[in-house]
């Protein structure tokens, strides 16, 4: 009798913690405190899927590598890289900053960047090149010359956008004093290929009349090297655009 008596109670005491587990008993009292959400966030490194090295920078030049990739999903913050320049050669360090709280939609959703990586100005000769410690390519810099890379007057490159076969480059002309003259294409024969899009004076006197054009232009058989080529677009001030054109029938 004794033995039922205490399995009685033992059952009773069960049934009463499996209520309060799934809030059906729950002797606790309400707390009335608003607790605000503290944001996560935390730094992530970040290999890219491609390493763009564009060829055409002489030792007076600010060089630069591109790289892209995707973000794993739309919470990442812009890239960021940490250079660090040591015994001939450049570690890359890609970063990205990862914010998750209440206001953000965190979606598994790829979400592709293109970032230029600058270097500043480079001795001559190969300059080895890795990304989180892996080597992936040469940065080739000529001695001064006079036909480098930053030696001509562009306009502001504004938007950048494909055809088939062509790329449409819109410029900013900030005075009618400039015009258009050419372009010109520099191409690693592998996968970047750098366009100058060059201007010439063709007044004195420079007012201030801004002005936007879109020119038109082939892709030349040199910059048709790989289903993905990045065209490295200069642009006033040592600027520059960089424009992934995909050709589908590579």
């Amino acid at each position: 009798m004794r033995f039922f008596k205490f399995s009685l109670m033992g059952c009773l005491l069960f049934s009463f913690g499996a209520l309060a587990d799934i809030g059906a008993f729950d002797l606790r009292p309400e707390l009335d405190i608003d607790v605000p959400e503290l944001p996560r966030q935390r730094v992530v490194h970040l290999m890219p899927e491609k390493v763009f090295i564009p060829k055409g920078f002489d030792s007076n030049d600010s060089s630069e590598v591109i790289i892209s990739g995707w973000y794993p999903n739309p919470c990442y913050e812009p890239l960021e890289a940490e250079v660090i320049k040591e015994n001939g050669q450049i570690f890359i360090t890609p970063r990205a900053k990862l914010i998750q709280r209440s206001d953000r939609v965190c979606i598994a959703m790829a979400v592709p960047y293109v970032k230029s990586i600058k270097l500043g100005m480079m001795k001559p000769g190969l300059t080895k090149i890795s990304m989180l410690d892996i080597w992936t390519g040469h940065l080739e810099v000529e001695p001064e010359g006079k036909d480098s890379i930053d030696d001509h007057l562009y306009g502001k490159v504004t938007h950048v956008r494909s055809g088939d076969k062509a790329l449409f480059v819109e410029i900013e002309q900030p005075s009618s004093c400039i015009t258009f003259d050419s372009f010109k294409f520099i191409s690693n024969n592998k996968d970047t290929c750098a366009v100058l899009p060059i201007m010439k004076q063709v007044q004195r006197v420079c007012p201030k009349d801004p002005r936007v054009f879109e020119y038109r232009f082939d892709i030349p058989a040199e910059c048709q090297i790989a289903e993905k080529v990045l065209f490295h677009i200069r642009s006033l001030g040592g600027e520059s655009v960089n424009h992934i054109h995909k050709d589908r029938n590579f």
